[in-house]
């Protein structure tokens, strides 16, 4: 239903979370007109600029990691920086949990020496997310 008002980033970033939360990652997609032709894995690779924001990557970031899909979760978060986006707390807190999640401990150490290098700030929860 078009009303004439555009969504802004945060009513983006919304009910994308609430796709993913539900486990579907297809409608989070659709919702940024990214699945073209029924070819969801490389919409996932061209994210819309029209709404890409720190929150908006940062959502679609942390839905990927739910989904262990750790190849385009890194993609994704490569373009974020490609386009003047830096990841903030919650995008590499996603990053960690994921590459934790699958063993990969090595990878998630080389995630937050990088956070720690970019001076991102770090909380309570990514250090629980490393020594658990």
């Amino acid at each position: 239903m078009d009303y004439g008002v555009a969504p802004d980033g945060v009513i983006f970033a919304t009910l994308m979370h609430a796709y993913f939360k539900a486990g579907n990652v297809e409608a989070a997609m659709n919702e940024n007109g990214l699945c073209k032709n029924g070819r969801l894995d490389e919409a996932k690779l061209h994210f819309s600029k029209e709404n890409a924001n720190e929150i908006s990557y940062t959502v679609l970031i942390d839905g990927l990691c739910k989904q262990e899909n750790l190849v385009q979760e890194f993609r994704l978060q490569k373009q974020m920086v490609k386009e003047g986006i830096p990841p903030n707390l919650f995008a590499y807190s996603s990053l960690i949990f994921g590459l934790t999640n699958k063993g990969f401990m090595i990878e998630a150490k080389q995630v937050f020496d990088d956070m720690l290098k970019k001076g991102t700030s770090r909380d309570h929860v990514v250090y629980d997310i490393l020594i658990r």
